[in-house]
């Protein structure tokens, strides 16, 4: 813009101002108005297609019923004579097209398909299907064409604008601003007055703030020529005072300036000769105690000079060993001998050690009285770190290189180009290689054809990139034989970034690779013989529960008598033992296909919500007879508003009647058996099933969850078990991701928690009935079900 004919920056500023808000403003009008005509159009559409919908859906359902297909061309032709749209097309119920008219394209379009039906006896037929495509290609047209119109007359009306404010700034304002910046420039004390006068045209009209800033640089331009007038007269008259002033003491100064050189120099050169020194001067008085000492080199030390002053050097001193040195150093003191480079550990400022080294030599006066010492010291701190350092790095370096020898793995180490430079004796011993004939030779001499050469491409990868490889490769010793390795290998690098060596270990793992072999094996053989087992069992359960069944059906008929009475009582006793016999074994045959299925992976959960208080009053009913029998005090507990449980129901029964029934069968008489059900602080499902029975110990805790393992007590035969109803309790729970928890004590009882999870929890609507216990010798408490509990059921949510 400053190539213009006037650069007129206000009005450029104003202009692009205007510009930004013009073009805001018209893109949102612009973008309000083509979306409500964008609305417009849709909506046309979508009323043609309701108009077809209306007006042909019926007649062509009817004609293709009947296969009329020029009656449906006539139709569709009537179709495609809407506006927009392009394509119709009746198809039958297998796809085929029974008349069709425009094309498809490959243009935006809206498609709707409407299903053909007719109602024939009674019954509502899809007969096939209307396809409609509307083309949205008149729309975006249209769009486009009121975009171009809105903008271009939108930058026309800014540019006239834009070209008015223009001129109406230059004139108004940016000229006659021009003049008072050419007023400032010119501006000379060095020529006469020159006021500011502005030419304000036909437009100018009353007065106004440039006029007041034209008059006031007006008299600004008075005041500065006063005050530059009185300045100059005030500058003539104190440059006379100073020139004789300056005459009068040119003479002393001249003087005294020579007089001060000569000491100046004499002393420069001196103190440049002890300052630039690496050593400085001290000076001690008879009593042993510091007078003077030089700051040059001292300060270097970070030590302030003054510290020392009235101080022996002992005090300063902050080491404390090497007793025998301080000895000998005090007796050439006391004695004033000379003495050379002793060294001892003091502290500078900031409390760091510092090393010193000083000599001195005795000063006697003229009667031969002692007078103190004068000597030189200087700061040895770096040379003290540096042997310090160079000993503990020797030492440090010899210990590494003593790991690295001793080191139980391979270690070898080569340069950036793979050439070995350093084996250790564990190299040599598993390689079979001695360490002059590996020594400038690649490690490949290791190399086996078992490990594939991508191992290798991925090993150098990312050694080049700067990372560290890690791995099991396969390696070859000198004989021929091989072994297997854990490798680690990594890059060395230079201060600067860059790969100067590479540092490999190899683990021998020829003893691991095999017992790892022999386990997944054994493995192998293990699964095998479960899976054999278990199908064996699957087979089985046909064969065995066909007699059982036999055996038990006919045998409950005999006990009832349904052909008439048995003839001898003794036979009434051998059906009941035939019987129970039966079901026992049923019963064992059950457990063991259900563990078999869980261990083969095949059980499956036929999960449904089911209420939680029914599925335990009901598990209550069925041991209630038993533990009535065995003079077992049973009770239970379940929480008010308890939710449903989204489970097996059959699998949830199984496992409350398990720990039940072994609660009773480990209780003693006049013993206690409760089972508890609470919602978890998790949002979980809690079952806890307590009894006041003889316990267990660590030992047989471990026993009873061991399939087929029984605890060996008197109690426990008081009824026939198996030892598999707790181990596959446990594994149910856990097919619902549930947990089982067994605490027990030794003569203090046993409590059993199963825990289901959140997810299986499911809410339903309150319900504040009280229900009646499974009979009256069962004890109840808390929220328990009743008869008519589920007239008024919710659905339930899961969460």
């Amino acid at each position: 813009m400053d190539g213009l004919w006037h650069p007129n920056r206000i009005a450029w500023k104003l202009i692009k101002a205007l510009i930004l808000f013009s073009s805001m403003i018209t893109l949102v009008s612009t973008g309000v108005q083509l979306w409500s005509e964008y609305g417009r159009d849709m909506d046309a559409i979508q009323s043609r297609f309701v108009q077809v919908e209306r007006s042909y859906l019926d007649s062509i359902s009817e004609n293709v019923w009947e296969s009329d297909t020029g009656r449906l061309n006539l139709l569709v032709n009537g179709i495609i004579e809407f506006p927009d749209f392009k394509y119709a097309a009746v198809r039958e119920k297998n796809g085929d097209i029974l008349a069709s008219v425009g094309d498809l394209g490959d243009e935006k379009v809206i498609r709707n398909v409407y299903p053909l039906h007719y109602a024939f006896r009674g019954a509502n037929l899809k007969i096939g299907e209307l396809e409609i495509v509307a083309s949205l290609t008149a729309v975006y047209d249209r769009i486009a064409d009121r975009v171009w119109l809105i903008l271009i007359s939108n930058a026309i009306k800014t540019f006239l604008v834009a070209l008015f404010m223009f001129g109406m700034v230059y004139w108004l304002l940016t000229r006659h601003l021009d003049v008072m910046a050419a007023f400032a420039r010119r501006l000379d004390f060095s020529l006469p007055e020159d006021p500011l006068k502005l030419e304000r045209g036909i437009f100018g009209g009353k007065r106004d703030e440039l006029d007041q800033l034209a008059e006031s640089l007006n008299d600004m331009q008075a005041k500065l020529f006063n005050s530059y007038e009185e300045l100059r007269a005030l500058y003539n008259d104190l440059e006379d005072r100073v020139v004789e002033r300056t005459r009068a003491l040119s003479n002393e100064v001249e003087q005294h300036k020579r007089t001060e050189k000569k000491l100046a120099d004499s002393e420069a050169r001196v103190l440049d000769m002890v300052e630039s020194a690496s050593d400085w001067l001290w000076e001690m008085g008879p009593d042993l105690r510091f007078t003077d000492v030089s700051s040059g080199a001292m300060r270097t030390a970070n030590v302030d000079p003054r510290r020392a002053i009235g101080y022996t050097r002992h005090e300063l001193a902050t080491e404390s060993g090497n007793v025998e040195k301080w000895r000998d150093h005090l007796a050439d003191l006391e004695a004033h001998r000379p003495f050379r480079d002793f060294v001892y550990e003091t502290q500078s400022d900031d409390g760091t050690p510092v090393f010193l080294k000083i000599s001195g030599k005795p000063v006697f006066a003229d009667d031969g009285s002692f007078r103190g010492y004068r000597g030189v010291g200087s700061n040895v701190t770096r040379q003290v770190e540096a042997e310090r350092k160079a000993s503990k790095v020797e030492e440090q370096l010899r210990v590494l290189s003593e790991a690295v020898e001793q080191n139980p793995s391979m270690v070898f180490i080569t340069d950036d180009d793979g050439a070995i430079q350093y084996v250790n004796a564990k190299f040599s011993e598993i390689s079979g290689y001695s360490r002059e004939e590996v020594l400038g030779c690649n490690p490949r001499l290791l190399k086996s054809e078992d490990t594939s050469p991508e191992v290798y491409e991925e090993l150098w990868g990312d050694l080049k990139s700067g990372r560290e490889w890690r791995g099991e490769i396969k390696d070859k010793r000198k004989d021929g034989s091989y072994f297997w390795a854990y490798a680690v290998i990594a890059p060395v690098k230079d201060e600067t970034g860059a790969i100067t060596h590479f540092v490999a270990t190899h683990e021998d793992i020829t003893l691991r690779k095999a017992a790892e072999a022999q386990l997944h094996e054994a493995t192998e053989r293990a699964q095998l013989a479960s899976r054999t087992k278990s199908e064996l069992m699957a087979n089985m359960s046909h064969e065995l529960r066909t007699p059982l069944n036999a055996i038990i059906g006919f045998s409950d008929s005999m006990r009832s008598g349904v052909f008439g009475p048995l003839q001898n009582e003794r036979y009434q006793d051998y059906i009941n033992d035939i019987h129970n016999s039966g079901q026992h074994l049923l019963e064992l045959i059950n457990d063991i296909l259900d563990v078999s299925a869980v261990e083969a992976g095949k059980m499956e959960l036929q999960s449904a919500p089911i209420d939680v208080c029914d599925a335990v009053l009901t598990c209550l009913k069925l041991v209630h007879h038993r533990a009535q029998s065995a003079g077992v005090h049973l009770s239970h507990h379940i929480e008010k508003d308890i939710p449903n449980l989204l489970c097996d129901e059959r699998r949830l029964k199984q496992v409350l009647l398990n720990l039940l029934s072994n609660a009773v069968k480990f209780t003693p008489e006049r013993g206690r058996v409760s089972l508890n059900v609470s919602l978890a602080s998790d949002g979980g499902l809690r079952f806890e099933v307590e009894d006041t029975g003889i316990g267990m110990d660590e030992k047989g805790i471990e026993i009873a969850l061991t399939p087929f393992g029984q605890v060996d007590s008197n109690l426990s035969r008081r009824y026939d078990g198996t030892g598999l109803g707790l181990p596959l309790s446990i594994n149910l729970v856990e097919l619902h991701n549930g947990v089982l928890d067994l605490r027990s004590r030794l003569g203090h009882g046993t409590t059993v928690v199963v825990h289901f999870p959140p997810e299986r929890t499911i809410i339903r609507g309150g319900r504040s009935e009280n229900a009646q216990s499974p009979d009256p010798g069962a004890e109840g408490e808390g929220r328990t079900s009743g008869p008519d509990d589920h007239n008024d059921k919710k659905i339930p949510t899961v969460h």
